[in-house]
């Protein structure tokens, strides 16, 4: 495995940066230059990956679940409003992911510690949070 630090120098454009990044990684990988430098060899998650987003009823997180869900991550998308939850994991479910639902209040203490308990009776570890 090949480590690297990148590093974004003071003024650089971003994606000046990406692209000498991107370009330096696949070649030290012996990839073609025109190569996605994301492959099969780099996936470190599994089925068994456990990620949360709060909040993912719509917008960014919504789309985050989605893509969570389609590279097979175990995910459980929260949100304070139990109806449009349920309507979110059902837009998901017509498209064939399946995701786990509940609603939570980040900002309510109570719904937290229930939480983490329903987390805990469902789930071992967590690996990623979105909040």
């Amino acid at each position: 495995m090949v480590y690297q630090f990148c590093a974004l120098t003071y003024g650089e454009n971003f994606f000046k940066f990406w692209k000498r990044e991107s370009h330096m990684w696949r070649t030290s990988l012996g990839l073609p230059i025109n190569s996605c430098c994301i492959t099969t060899a780099f996936r470190w998650w599994s089925k068994d990956t456990v990620a949360i987003v709060t909040g993912a009823n719509k917008g960014i997180g919504f789309a985050l679940v989605k893509r969570f869900a389609e590279l097979g991550l175990s995910v459980v998308l929260t949100a304070r409003d139990n109806t449009r939850g349920l309507e979110a994991v059902q837009s998901l479910m017509v498209q064939g992911l399946h995701v786990h639902f509940f609603r939570l209040d980040v900002t309510d203490p109570s719904s937290i510690k229930t939480f983490i308990s329903w987390f805990r009776e469902k789930f071992q570890a967590l690996d990623i949070l979105m909040r």
